[in-house]
């Protein structure tokens, strides 16, 4: 049983609070929605109003619960299993513990989703539960809509709690095989994991540096992420998930194949996106982050992109084409491991480098959103004494 509130207002930052009195708030069982499609309607306890009290649709509504927790503290782990569309955030105990589908930074009623979520499918979320507590808990969630003339609101969620003692040892159901290296591992919100790297196979499936497996790594067959891009150069491939956004699977790397170079788009069952035709770095890619306008930077060790000069970061249009307009200068004289978008559109980069357009700047610059250099950020000139 929670109590819900889906007037449309803005209840406040306190209503998070274990202390903030609900008591006038609605109550209602979950599964809430507000949903046609037949999976989720006929699990439907609790039907949720798209319109607010002032006949204005509802971008944000508010739910709170309460339970009782008496296991061990020593490395509990909470596993929400979670049905939302479209957004969702999660707190307990007053601080936030996930958040699926919206963006980063401070949250506010008006936000909306950073995008729709896919009909009817539940998502798996695992956290370690540091917060949690003897006694009496409360679980506060938001749900978000993806646009203002949204047709449907879904939120249910199991919440689980794993009082492991026994964390970091190993875990003898898991068996995957990789016949070379792995690079990285993304939990993904179905529960299975993306991974890129250097291997050709996978528990003897060809899975070309870019697989799918689950909790017990078994390669998920349906997905042919690497074996979709084709890859003829099988010495040095080098695939980096580096984001799962609105259902595309962006991965960078050092990889040659006839359909992409270093960096590709692919959707969300492993088939190449053949809308975005990336240009083409002349080395590796190490970062991928897409920006929500639906820009995306790359950064490595290339020092030009179709043929274009550009010092270890660049810019591509929505379309893969450069953006001429983006850190079209010099650029850093070193590689970049990794680079971050803020919450204001600025840019943090890191990697083995000393300077950027010709000025000092030691392994970490910010930028500005247009690419050029932020020279408040407090580190300046003198940066990292090492690769960050």
């Amino acid at each position: 049983m929670w109590r819900y509130e889906a007037s449309g207002g803005d209840p406040g930052a306190a209503w998070v609070a274990t202390n903030y009195n609900d008591s006038t708030w609605t109550s209602g069982l979950g599964l809430f929605a507000f949903e046609e499609m037949a999976a989720v309607a006929t699990n439907t306890h609790t039907t949720l109003p798209l319109t607010g009290t002032n006949g204005a649709p509802i971008t944000t509504w508010y739910f709170r619960t309460q339970f009782q927790y008496d296991g061990s503290l020593k490395t509990p782990f909470l596993i929400l299993s979670n049905i939302v569309d479209d957004g969702v955030v999660f707190y307990l105990n007053g601080s936030e513990i996930a958040r699926f589908n919206m963006s980063y930074g401070l949250i506010r009623s008006t936000n909306l989703a950073s995008s729709a979520a896919q009909e009817g499918v539940y998502q798996l979320i695992e956290k370690r539960a540091t917060n949690l507590v003897i006694g009496d808990n409360v679980l506060a969630v938001e749900v978000h809509q993806q646009s203002t003339n949204s047709a449907d609101v879904v939120f249910g969620v199991a919440l689980f709690v794993d009082a492991t003692t026994n964390a970091g040892t190993m875990n003898y159901d898991f068996e995957s095989r990789p016949n070379n290296f792995v690079r990285s591992a993304t939990l993904l919100t179905n529960g299975q994991f993306l991974l890129g790297g250097g291997f050709r196979s996978i528990n003897s499936n060809s899975v070309a540096g870019l697989a799918r497996i689950d909790r017990l790594g078994r390669v998920d067959e349906t997905f042919r992420g690497g074996t979709n891009l084709i890859l003829t150069n099988g010495l040095n491939i080098d695939v980096h998930p580096s984001l799962v956004d609105g259902g595309k699977i962006y991965a960078g790397g050092s990889f040659i194949g006839p359909l992409r170079t270093n960096v590709a788009r692919l959707n969300w069952d492993g088939s190449l996106d053949t809308t975005f035709v990336p240009a083409v770095p002349n080395g590796r890619v190490r970062a991928v982050v897409p920006q929500p306008d639906g820009k995306v930077i790359i950064a490595g060790e290339f020092t030009a992109v179709a043929g274009s000069p550009r010092g270890y970061i660049a810019r591509l249009n929505s379309d893969g084409s450069l953006d001429t307009n983006f850190a079209n200068a010099s650029g850093f004289d070193g590689r970049v491991r990794t680079v971050a978008l803020l919450d204001d559109q600025k840019i943090l980069v890191a990697g083995l480098f000393t300077s950027f357009d010709g000025a000092p700047g030691k392994n970490i610059v910010r930028l500005t959103a247009s690419g050029t250099r932020d020279n408040t950020f407090g580190i300046g000139q003198a940066g990292a004494d090492g690769e960050v």
